[in-house]
């Protein structure tokens, strides 16, 4: 059974690579595309979608989700059409040259990130892949477990006021 000192040192891990992730987003705004405007443009490569859907979808409010869609349409990466199941809304849908930016960004961080793991196997990237999502599972549930035990000491402390 793993140590708690153990799993204090992979929750720090983790952390650190959220903010290497951070840090790569912020470097990534100074270029001109936010995280945001590029998880925007991942949602709507899967499908065309309507603004509060999208919100939903990235679990960010409708006026943030608003202005990245906005910005992209300046930028000529999205565009909105007419609903065609309702005259009164619009679905927004990436564009051509949002899909060639976004192609072409996602193929050259891949390139970057596989440079840098050069001198590892097939096998140990096979075994990181599914450790990566063992452990997005394992901190799912620990992240759904706290959330259940600060619901029930609410429940407890607003019985004793």
């Amino acid at each position: 059974m793993i140590e708690a000192e153990q799993a204090g040192v992979i929750l720090g891990e983790m952390v650190e690579i959220g903010r290497a992730f951070r840090t790569a987003g912020r470097r990534s705004r100074e270029r001109g595309l936010t995280g945001t405007k590029f998880s925007v443009l991942q949602q709507l490569r899967e499908s065309d979608t309507r603004l509060t859907g999208l919100a939903e979808r990235l679990e960010l409010s409708a006026p943030v989700t608003s202005r990245a869609v906005q910005a992209l349409e300046c930028e000529k990466l999205a565009e909105r059409n007419p609903d065609p199941d309702d005259a009164r809304a619009v679905r927004i849908s990436i564009t051509e040259a949002g899909l060639a930016y976004l192609t072409a960004r996602e193929r050259a961080a891949v390139t970057a990130f596989t440079e840098h793991l050069g001198e590892w196997s097939p096998d140990e990237a096979a075994r990181t892949i599914e450790t990566l999502r063992t452990l997005r599972g394992k901190l799912t549930r620990a992240f759904d477990d706290l959330d259940t035990a600060a619901l029930r000491a609410g429940d407890r402390a607003g019985a004793r006021g």
